[in-house]
């Protein structure tokens, strides 16, 4: 897994692994080269909290393309919603006593 990363430029960013062996992701859409498929924003607190490895421009560097999938799945209005829901729903509940 990688360790740090950072943008060298446009269309390059380097990755650094434990041993700080250099990886290099070159070309292919900025969302490949930062494993940001979501573009998670480098100044979003879940960044941070998921292990962002470095930033380019306003976005994250994730060491891999599974955690801000993650991250962006977590931050769906539907997810917040739907966990309230069944808090609410819950909490509400009464109970049939006969």
């Amino acid at each position: 897994m990688f360790k740090k990363a950072y943008r060298y430029d446009d269309s390059v960013v380097f990755y650094f692994d434990s041993q700080d062996c250099k990886y290099v992701a070159k070309g292919g859409s900025l969302a490949w080269r930062l494993n940001n498929p979501g573009l998670i924003s480098s100044h979003n607190p879940f960044a941070r909290e998921f292990s962002a490895i470095g930033s380019c421009d306003q976005y994250a560097i994730f060491p891999s393309p599974l955690i801000p999938r993650i991250v962006t799945y977590l931050q769906q209005p539907t997810f917040l919603t739907n966990s309230y829901k069944l808090n609410d729903e819950f909490n509400s509940c009464e109970l049939d006593e006969e």
